[in-house]
């Protein structure tokens, strides 16, 4: 049983720790946000387009509502708020993890040039991980008026048990184990001599970037499972701004890759024109120089 100094040693690193994952967010947003206006804005509004933007812009927003409840300058709150709020944000937070997650298959299926057994594979371990993970979140939020209340000590909501706590996170975890093994194997099944520059750069921001929300979700799960109830809020907030920093960010960098092969390829095609064009009127010159040569020596 924790003493009141280390919980309140515990709930002072969780803000902390939360403050620091919403700056790091934000300022991440000013540093990317010439790149976000020109790849994102001037594309044509598709699907994920506007996934992109939802992340880009809902996930900071709850975050400092979360960062602002977890300050204890929120005065004294309800019960119900909390229960609310927790329960919001929680489902918030998934759906936005699940958005990242099909936004970094769709590039890795175009990379892969839609091989249908990758496909309609990834895409069924994305479902059933999806499934998996709204039965269990929707057990842990019909929990939460049971054991969710706000604490006039500590000045923030807390919670009397965390049991059902990784089950939010396994399921994820579990799509994460089979998505980076096979972005691996997609990437060194391909024979060496068609493996491009920008292929080759594609590959590994999907490597890093399922690393990475691996790691990020392990260390979720195990907080989850041996840290203290006071810890719950510690790795929480942060992981879910570090994830979404991730992934805004490597699909930004995809986008200027794109943008710029693409370009690439039109001055390469421009160029093969202009040689074209140029031996054209090399061999018309070279044939009317020889017609006028002929009729010189007949005369």
């Amino acid at each position: 049983m924790a003493t009141i100094e280390e919980v309140v040693t515990h709930l002072n690193a969780s803000r902390y720790v939360t403050m620091a994952g919403l700056t790091m967010l934000l300022y991440d947003h000013c540093l990317t946000f010439a790149d976000e206006v020109e790849y994102i804005w001037k594309a044509g509004w598709k699907i994920p387009k506007i996934l992109f933007l939802f992340l880009r812009y809902v996930v900071p927003t709850s975050l400092m509502i979360s960062t602002f409840q977890m300050s204890g300058l929120t005065g004294i709150i309800s019960d119900k708020y909390c229960q609310v709020w927790l329960g919001l944000s929680v489902s918030i937070g998934l759906i936005c993890i699940y958005m990242a997650n099909f936004l970094v298959l769709l590039h890795l299926w175009n990379i892969c040039e839609r091989k249908k057994l990758l496909v309609f594979g990834s895409l069924g371990v994305y479902v059933a991980a999806f499934t998996a993970n709204v039965i269990c979140l929707a057990l842990a939020v019909s929990h939460l008026p049971y054991n969710t209340t706000y604490s006039t000590v500590f000045r923030i909501c807390i919670m009397q048990d965390k049991k059902l706590l990784p089950m939010l996170w396994a399921p994820g975890l579990a799509l994460d184990v089979v998505a980076l093994p096979t972005v691996i194997y997609n990437a060194l099944e391909r024979p060496r001599d068609v493996r491009t520059e920008f292929r080759s750069q594609i590959f590994r921001d999907g490597v890093l970037f399922f690393a990475i929300l691996f790691t990020l979700r392990l260390t979720n799960v195990l907080l989850a499972i041996y840290a203290p109830i006071s810890l719950l809020y510690l790795g929480v907030y942060f992981i879910w701004a570090s994830t979404t920093m991730t992934v805004t960010r490597m699909l930004l960098r995809l986008r200027r890759l794109q943008v710029e092969n693409a370009l690439r390829q039109y001055e390469l095609e421009i160029q093969m024109q202009d040689e074209l064009s140029y031996g054209s009127n090399s061999s018309e010159n070279g044939s009317s120089r020889t017609s006028h040569q002929k009729q010189a020596s007949f005369s």
